[in-house]
């Protein structure tokens, strides 16, 4: 009776185990390297799914960063409008990442990784989308935009 419940335990365990992990995207493509490998344009623009592990999102109205252990998948990290200039500083330390604005059907622009106070002039009526894309990526993220 003891080893049926004992192997029970076990199996309820290891189930259990296996609905609660989510794997992170792995970096494929070295250390020297951060550029996406498995995230494609259109999976930045239209995926908003991502995990991430020991991370701080602080938002303003006009301002936010984001500072994130290890990243996977893609995220919206703010929504634009109108004609606004965008200031972004975007640091990746391992992993593969990108940043992107995009619409609801294309990228219009990429930021620069591992460069500071990058600025872009938004010209268009059109709502726009920060977003993040990751393969076990360590990011830290500052933006605002007048």
């Amino acid at each position: 009776m003891k080893r049926i419940l004992f192997l029970l335990i076990i199996v309820l365990t290891l189930t259990s185990c296996s609905y609660t992990s989510f794997d992170h995207i792995e970096d494929e493509n070295g250390s020297d390297d951060y550029s996406l490998a498995n995230i494609t344009e259109g999976d930045i623009i239209n995926n908003t799914s991502s995990i991430s592990y020991i991370s701080i999102y602080t938002n303003d109205t006009n301002s936010g960063r984001a500072s994130i252990e290890k990243f996977s998948g893609v995220k919206k990290i703010t929504s634009l409008s109108g004609k606004d200039r965008i200031i972004v500083s975007f640091t990746v330390t391992e992993g593969n990442a990108s940043l992107a604005l995009a619409t609801k059907d294309e990228i219009i622009h990429y930021f620069n990784i591992n460069e500071n106070n990058q600025e872009y002039v938004i010209d268009t009526n059109k709502k726009l989308y920060l977003k993040l894309a990751g393969e076990s990526a360590k990011i830290n993220l500052e933006y605002k935009y007048e």
